[in-house]
């Protein structure tokens, strides 16, 4: 089964741009985000911000899975 990224930084909807879209040859959609900290509370690194909150949602909404990578996760790469 093949994987094709759709875009680097595609809209969807009329609001949401996300960072990567990629659909599999199943059908199954998959969005890519990698929040840096602009996408936190500055006094609780795990606490997303409201507008992360409502994008999350608003893409999960339009049926395609989310898959979110902090990149205080990744540490140094």
């Amino acid at each position: 089964a093949a994987c094709r990224v759709l875009r680097w930084c595609l809209q969807l909807g009329a609001n949401w741009i996300v960072d990567i879209a990629a659909k599999h040859s199943s059908g199954a959609r998959v969005v890519i985000e990698t929040d840096g900290p602009l996408h936190f509370a500055i006094n609780d690194s795990t606490r997303l911000l409201g507008g992360t909150v409502i994008r999350n949602r608003a893409v999960q909404a339009l049926d395609w899975t989310l898959v979110t990578i902090s990149l205080s996760e990744m540490g140094d790469v």
